[in-house]
């Protein structure tokens, strides 16, 4: 694309841990419904984590989305925050697409979570002069009722609702390699080459029911908030304060606050007393404390660095995909 045309072009950040199916559709349809020109995939920076992590490199997530979009002639993938490493914030990557293509209209691509979080971005009003933003229906219905800074111009992307975890994909890939209607054949044959989201050792669901509905509530709450890389650690062994421990990833210090709101909410919903939340003070790293149960949540820097999984090497993992399966099926 000529830097210099006045073009529409759309961002769509995202880890894309894997790219799937409702990636590609949300991209396809901001295309047409705006007449966007060319949809940059913008694949987030992360700190490379240890092998038994779900999250797979920054090479393999750019590899997958080069095999998911090719022969889309209007999507291309922009590799500033990779390549800029570190935290990232939407400002400056914006900034840097404007500084490539000056006289290019910007369109930022993201969901109803996260829109109903953008007035505590970082430099929010610097990005808002850059870009305009389409959002995803957030439970296949418009956003309601939360004010956003006058300056954002917010449009909304007429699509039904788009229920794709990728913890799920994860775990699915899992139970059959060989078939996943939520990706493309030729992501399924790299991750199938590259052994990628090999599960850790786990254990079926042979968990009291009191103990199976509690981190059923974990696990949708977090989910639904799209929460990246849920694990659960069975430390009944090992620890004399918990049974288990939930880390689950945020993209953003307010998707963790957001996470935290929802996670303490639906607790108390059941409930379960929430013994202590520390109160989230930009350090990457939150905790709830509901006794049985002691859920982190990361950025995905601090999750590298603190790496409880090796911490806690020795306790049982539970399988995320069964629990959320069982949720769904129990509303």
């Amino acid at each position: 694309m000529d830097s210099n045309s006045q073009s529409r072009i759309g961002l769509f950040g995202g880890s894309f841990d894997p790219v799937h199916n409702g990636h590609l559709t949300i991209a396809r349809e901001s295309l047409d419904q705006f007449s966007l020109d060319r949809v940059l995939f913008i694949p987030a920076a992360q700190s490379p984590l240890k092998e038994h992590s779900p999250r797979t490199s920054d090479q393999h997530r750019v590899d997958m989305l080069e095999l998911a979009i090719g022969g889309e002639e209007r999507f291309e993938i922009y590799l500033d925050e990779i390549e800029r490493g570190g935290v990232s914030y939407s400002f400056e990557t914006a900034n840097s697409v404007q500084q490539r293509f000056p006289n290019a209209q910007l369109f930022w691509i993201l969901g109803g979570d996260q829109a109903q979080q953008l007035g505590q971005w970082r430099n929010v009003e610097n990005l808002a002069k850059t870009v305009e933003f389409i959002c995803l229906p957030r439970n296949g219905e418009e956003l309601l009722n939360f004010s956003l800074p006058p300056e954002i111009h917010l449009h909304m992307l007429d699509i039904p609702l788009i229920k794709i975890s990728s913890t799920q994909i994860r775990q699915s890939l899992d139970d059959r390699p060989d078939s996943n209607p939520l990706l493309q054949e030729s992501v399924i044959e790299y991750i199938k080459t590259n052994n990628l989201y090999t599960r850790p050792m786990t254990v079926d669901l042979q968990l009291n029911e009191q103990d199976q509905r509690l981190l059923e509530v974990c696990c949708q709450a977090i989910d639904e908030t799209k929460g990246e890389d849920i694990v659960i650690l069975d430390v009944s062994k090992q620890s004399s304060i918990t049974n288990f421990l939930i880390l689950a990833s945020a993209n953003s210090e307010p998707h963790m606050r957001a996470l935290k709101r929802d996670l303490d909410k639906a607790l108390k919903d059941h409930n379960v007393s929430v013994l202590g939340a520390d109160e989230g003070d930009e350090s990457g790293w939150s905790v709830l404390d509901a006794f049985d149960v002691i859920i982190h949540l990361f950025t995905p820097e601090m999750r590298a660095k603190y790496d409880l999984e090796s911490l806690w090497k020795d306790a049982w993992h539970i399988e995320v995909g069964a629990l959320l399966t069982k949720a769904e099926n129990s509303v």
